[in-house]
């Protein structure tokens, strides 16, 4: 389960209207880099989000993930850090929670 928040609290990302949240074009970015999550990263299940005018909220499920990530892992040579995956034929892992939100792009609103 995460949360994240616009900077400063404010509201970036659409407005509710007659308790229905309508999204702006921000709004409608992160809805796609969302949905998008399944199709990035296999092993991890997308099961539901809320995207409110300064907030979201997602719940992902990660299958086949352990409870810790050997630290040689991040620093093994075999380790392809922009596609987050073993190289050179060794399975790859299923992605941290963290790795999966660093990895979509950032979304600045000015």
């Amino acid at each position: 389960y995460v949360t994240i928040c616009a900077d400063n609290r404010q509201e970036l990302f659409g407005n509710i209207k007659q308790e229905q949240m309508i999204l702006n074009k921000y709004g409608e970015i992160i809805k796609i880099c969302i949905s998008d999550i399944p199709n990035r990263y296999p092993n991890a299940k997308l099961d539901t989000y809320v995207i409110m005018p300064n907030y979201v909220h997602v719940i992902i499920q990660i299958v086949g993930a352990g409870f810790s990530r050997p630290d040689n892992m991040i620093n093994n040579k075999n380790y392809d850090h922009d596609n987050n995956n073993i190289i050179n034929g060794r399975e790859n892992p299923a992605p941290t929670l963290g790795q999966i939100i660093a990895k979509h792009p950032r979304i600045y609103c000015k």
